[in-house]
């Protein structure tokens, strides 16, 4: 009787509305959501619609928001009753829409999230067959600044379009990180048994049973590798520099 009094009291506060939220820079997603994030400047709010809340399964999204030093940081993913209970989301319920006023300046996935975003200023990081895939990154122009890249446990990343100045790249565990259409300065790249592809004018690369694939005219100033493959001077595509990959 106590459950299906709180299966009531779950459905009661789902709707249709979206979720909004005190403006925020940095975005985590926790669980195997599909989180699409678009930038409107008209809004004021982020705000987020998720099919769940439409299919009385709100309750099973869990979201907050936590101010920090750094920045605020929308925390996204599952409920910890449905966790408990073996829940995974069927359909369309487990997808979401982020419209936010801004760029976020950083975006991380974990545990099969799937993150799809328009722009980003900032870092991107994915774990645990997580995926990040982000149309344009856009570094600040006025000052010089280090972008980390890191995938690990199968995640991947895909930036498709942009210019940066430093980026630190990292991609272990049998993952995989494309940065083949973003024109860097200088990379440090860190493969540890995954694939890496990078555009840059400088690369230092270490590398440990992977493969790194170097596009463009980049120079290769430090190389400590062991059983990696390497393939150079392949030109970016740069037609689908402005795609979402799926």
């Amino acid at each position: 009787m106590a459950r299906f009094l709180a299966l009531l009291l779950f459905v009661a506060v789902d709707g249709t509305d979206p979720r909004i939220f005190a403006r925020f820079d940095h975005l985590q997603v926790s669980s195997p959501l599909k989180v699409k994030v678009t930038v409107d400047k008209r809004i004021s709010l982020p705000k987020l619609s998720i099919k769940a809340d439409q299919q009385a399964l709100g309750w099973t999204v869990d979201t907050h928001l936590f101010p920090a030093t750094f920045g605020s940081t929308l925390f996204l993913g599952m409920d910890a009753r449905a966790a408990a209970q073996g829940f995974s989301w069927s359909g369309t319920s487990g997808e979401a829409q982020l419209t936010v006023p801004s760029a976020l300046s950083s975006i991380s996935a974990a545990n099969g999230a799937k993150v799809q975003a328009e722009v980003v200023t900032g870092d991107l990081a994915a774990s645990d067959n997580a995926s990040v895939v982000v149309t344009k990154i856009a570094g600040a122009k006025d000052r010089v600044r280090s972008h980390l890249f890191r995938a690990s446990s199968g995640a991947e990343i895909i930036v498709a379009g942009g210019q940066l100045q430093r980026v630190l790249l990292q991609a272990g565990g049998a993952s995989e990180v494309h940065a083949e259409n973003v024109s860097i300065t200088r990379v440090e790249v860190e493969v540890n048994r995954s694939n890496v592809s990078v555009n840059a004018t400088e690369v230092s690369i270490v590398c440990i049973n992977g493969s790194v694939q170097l596009l463009g005219n980049a120079a290769v100033i430090e190389n400590n590798s062991q059983g990696c493959s390497f393939k150079y001077g392949i030109e970016p595509d740069t037609e689908s520099s402005s795609v979402i990959i799926p």
